[in-house]
């Protein structure tokens, strides 16, 4: 039983080997990466689908972007941070705070690596709605806890000697 020999030409003298691709393989619209800031559409934003080619996509971009930077930075301020302190530990000391305060640290680590990766896009009009959106996510959580130090009963200047430490004293004055 012979081996019939295959049909391949050798690499042209003295240059790359160019790539070609078999007819009807799928080839996604490809869009350049950027190592470098760039002001117009022509990327991927987070997932190979989502392919930002037009203005009109590049603003939807935006605002959705400075949306969800405010949504997350609202998120992380009021919720996620002040339960990864673990302040909720220290007060009941039982191994549910724990592992909530863990849990929250992981997904404030995960929505700092998304937000990156967003800025990593290397789109100027993205980055600035990202830096918008977490300041105007910034400004509601500080209206936030005015509010919540308003309702809580004056938050006079007695009441902020025990720190951050649930009241405990160290002896140390």
């Amino acid at each position: 039983m012979g081996m019939g020999t295959m049909d391949t030409a050798p690499p042209p003298a003295g240059g790359p080997v160019p790539m070609t691709m078999p007819a009807g393989s799928p080839m996604p619209h490809m869009g350049s990466m950027h190592g470098y800031f760039f002001g117009g559409p022509g990327f991927y934003y987070l997932f190979g689908g989502w392919f930002v080619s037009t203005t009109p996509q590049l603003v939807g971009a935006c605002l959705g972007t400075a949306a969800a930077a405010a949504a997350l930075t609202v998120l992380r301020g009021t919720f996620l941070r002040p339960l990864a302190k673990g302040e909720g530990a220290r007060r009941d000391g039982g191994a549910a705070a724990y592992l909530a305060a863990g849990a929250a640290a992981s997904a404030d680590a995960l929505l700092h690596y998304v937000l990156m990766l967003v800025a990593m896009t290397y789109s100027v009009w993205i980055l600035v709605a990202l830096v918008v959106g977490m300041g105007a996510g910034q400004v509601v959580n500080l209206v936030v806890m005015s509010g919540k130090q308003s309702s809580s009963g004056g938050g006079g200047e007695g009441e902020e000697k025990s720190g951050d430490d649930g009241g405990v004293e160290h002896g140390c004055h």
